[in-house]
Parts: C-alpha cells; structure tokens; sequence
C-alpha cells in the first residue's frame, strides 16, 4: 500500500468516526438552555410576620421570619423611652452591612409599658431585613394598635 494509498484510508476512517460521533455532539449542543430564574422573594409582610401582644406591665412583639430571611438587630426601633429586651442574635457577616447581628426564625422584644404608651395607643416600630438569596428589604415602619 502506498502512502498516498495509507492517507485517503485514514482521511475515510477518522471522517467516518467523527461524523459518528457528530449527533452525540450535535445533541449536547441543542439541548434547551435552563434559564436562570430568580428566586421567589416574599412580600415583607410575609417574610417578617410581626405580632404584637399586651402583657402585664409590657408589651411583646413577635416576629415570625420566613426560613431563608433574617432581621437586623441594629434596624430595630420602638417609640418607647426605655430600652427593648431581647435575646442576643447571631453573628453573621452580611454583604451589604458587614459584621451583624441578626435574626433567624423569630424574634421576640419586650418592651415596659409606658404612659406615653398607653395614652396613644400606638406602637411605631422600625425594621429591616434581608433574604438569603440576595434581596434586602429597605427599612420598614408598622404603627400597631395596643
């Protein structure tokens, strides 16, 4: 056999291996394309269910935070005089605040009742929070009726 002979052998063979292969390599290339989706974000009121509830010389507010969503400790506000009790939080470093301290699953602030309070039959509390995927609320304000 010639070399000339030994060449056009070869070119049929690896054409014929490479078009064997072509649909293999065709499908990968044509299989549909999954969009990037967005996860879906709550609405605030969803995310951050909040509650309120009058106690024996104070009042409680509660919130309920949807899994994957948490409450910074340091956005909190009340329209009280005295300073809040809660629990501490977790550590967290946060890409839009840094080192943080928040909250995960529910939170719960007792808050002494004041005269003030119990005059205006209102409290103004300020929140914010984010989602874990990404999506930070911007700070909220809720009046609540005593």
């Amino acid at each position: 056999m010639s070399i000339s002979s030994f060449i056009k052998v070869l070119v049929v063979i690896v054409s014929c291996v490479s078009y064997a292969a072509m649909p293999a390599i065709g499908q990968e290339l044509l299989k549909p394309v999954t969009p990037l989706v967005a996860p879906e974000i709550l609405p605030v009121d969803e995310a951050f269910n909040i509650s309120i509830h009058k106690n024996k010389g104070s009042i409680e507010v509660h919130w309920r935070i949807a899994p994957g969503y948490y409450l910074y400790r340091d956005k909190l506000s009340f329209s009280v005089d005295q300073p809040p009790k809660m629990d501490s939080g977790v550590n967290k470093v946060d890409e839009y605040f840094g080192e943080v301290e928040v909250y995960f699953m529910e939170l719960v602030v007792n808050l002494p009742i004041s005269s003030e309070l119990l005059e205006n039959e209102q409290l103004l509390v300020g929140f914010q929070g984010c989602a874990e995927a990404g999506f930070c609320y911007p700070p909220q304000k809720r009046s609540l009726s005593l």
